[in-house]
């Protein structure tokens, strides 16, 4: 029975080991593919994140590129832009410094010709001519008296005259080297000069004649000045406000109680010249010229108060005490 038994139970075995075989490469297979995919994903994922980087890089790059170009352009711009100015400040101070040249030149060239014509002038001054012919009219025995920039004055044989240079010959107007626009300039010159002296004239005020003084009408000139200045006056009015008495140690020498009487005094002063207001010889205030000023001051302990209004020279003009007012002086 075992025999059959086992011979019987070896296809089953066998079937078994192959099915145990077969299901042990499934899974070996299995599990090498899913390591081999595995593998492969990583791998790719590494060459993916490879790639990431790489284009970040470049684009890092690139950006990195163009900001450095602007910069470049930008620094180009700048810098060409500051040539520019440079180049048209150097032109602008080239063209000063040629109008500059040209209006010094211009200058010199005035003064020169300046100092020629005020030295022909100079010169032409005394010349004589027998005669001198001026726009048509014959003029004999002639002697230049005169010369400026305007004209010509001569004096002939029937007396003097002023010649504009344009109506006199060529050859005294290069003579005495001629220029329409200073010649224009000139005579304005002296016309307005003519004019501010006619105004000054004009306003200038015109002599007095002296009045005759007699011996019995003396004349109003010497009247006021021998009349004399009017005498400084000036009033003080006082009234008392208020009284206060009363018994209190007043420390003087021996250190005694002593009866006291305070009096309060408003004072309205006025003077007729700058004066100064005391109150038993201590100033209280000053006085303005015909202004009344008031003030307010105190008598002693005993009562008594002497008001003097005195000028800023001294001069008493008003006083006034507790016991009597002197009146005007």
């Amino acid at each position: 029975m075992s025999f059959f038994a086992s011979r019987n139970s070896t296809p089953v075995v066998l079937i078994s080991l192959v099915l145990l075989g077969a299901s042990s490469y499934y899974f070996i297979n299995k599990s090498q593919n899913e390591k081999q995919l595995k593998a492969e994903k990583l791998e790719l994922q590494a060459q993916q994140s490879k790639e990431r980087k790489r284009k970040l890089a470049e684009e890092r790059a690139q950006r990195l590129a163009e900001k450095e170009a602007k910069l470049a352009a930008a620094e180009a711009k700048k810098e060409a832009e500051l040539t520019a100015q440079a180049e048209i400040k150097a032109e602008k101070l080239r063209k000063e410094k040629e109008l500059a040249a040209e209006l010094e030149a211009i200058k010199q060239e005035t003064e020169r010709r300046n100092t020629l014509r005020t030295v022909a002038l100079a010169n032409y001054v005394g010349t004589k001519y027998a005669s001198l012919k001026v726009a048509g009219k014959t003029y004999n025995d002639v002697t230049v008296t005169k010369a400026t920039a305007v004209g010509v004055t001569i004096a002939y044989e029937h007396g003097a005259r002023r010649f504009k240079y344009a109506d006199l010959p060529l050859e005294i107007q290069e003579l005495c080297h001629y220029d329409a626009e200073i010649s224009k300039n000139a005579l304005i010159s002296e016309q307005k000069a003519k004019l501010r002296h006619n105004q000054v004239t004009k306003l200038a005020p015109s002599p007095t004649r002296s009045r005759p003084v007699t011996a019995n009408k003396p004349s109003k000139e010497s009247s006021s000045i021998t009349k004399p200045a009017p005498k400084p006056r000036g009033s003080i009015t006082a009234r008392v406000t208020s009284q206060r008495s009363g018994n209190d140690e007043i420390h003087y020498r021996d250190s005694k109680k002593y009866n006291y009487h305070y009096k309060t005094v408003q004072v309205s002063a006025r003077s007729s010249v700058p004066a100064k207001l005391y109150n038993n010889g201590s100033f209280i205030g000053s006085v303005s010229p015909g202004t009344t000023a008031k003030f307010t001051t105190r008598s002693d302990y005993k009562g008594k108060y002497r008001l003097e209004l005195k000028s800023n020279s001294g001069r008493l003009l008003d006083s006034e005490a507790h016991n009597r007012k002197s009146g005007l002086h």
